[in-house]
């Protein structure tokens, strides 16, 4: 895997932290999907349209998709919100972070590494087509240092603009 995609590096980021534990564990992923109901609501006029195709490889999940960015977009607003998800369904926030740019070094990252085409000087996300493919987030993961959560996991990650969002994700997995 040469390059790790947008959506990977941003849950990434959202589920590491600073506790530094090292013992062993398995990240499964379960589901991405968009979200339903986002806060704000979706625009009226689709901006961003994402699918995704979650399939078993050996012993692997793999994650693949397609973002078609169908008219320039700010990446000004971006956020990511990481929970566990306790019994009964009961969330629990593990991280927020919001506000997240391209002139961050966050935003520069998730741009950079997702391949998504864009202007540094105003953060205009360019249109076209931009594939995710064959990401293992087990491996992925397991690259990250201080990794420590456990559990079932769901990380959102909404871009607004203009007072709606354009692009939300609810990404679900177990850590064992």
């Amino acid at each position: 895997m040469t390059r790790i995609r947008f959506v990977m590096c941003a849950l990434i980021y959202c589920i590491s932290n600073t506790n530094g534990r090292s013992d062993k564990y398995e990240a499964i992923l379960e589901n991405m999907n968009n979200c339903l109901n986002p806060n704000p609501p979706y625009n009226k006029k689709p901006i961003i349209v994402a699918t995704f195709n979650i399939r078993k490889q050996k012993n692997k999940v793999i994650l693949s998709g397609r973002y078609m960015v169908l008219e320039e977009v700010p990446f000004l607003n971006f956020s990511l919100t990481s929970y566990n998800v306790g019994n009964f369904g009961k969330e629990d926030v593990e991280l927020v972070i919001e506000n997240v740019s391209c002139q961050s070094w966050m935003g520069k990252t998730f741009l950079t590494m997702g391949n998504f085409r864009y202007y540094k000087k105003d953060c205009r996300v360019r249109r076209g087509t931009y594939d995710v493919n064959n990401i293992d987030l087990n491996t992925v993961l397991h690259s990250v240092p201080n990794y420590n959560l456990r559990g079932r996991i769901l990380s959102k990650m909404t871009l607004v603009y203009n007072g709606s969002t354009v692009l939300c994700h609810e990404l679900r997995m177990t850590v064992k």
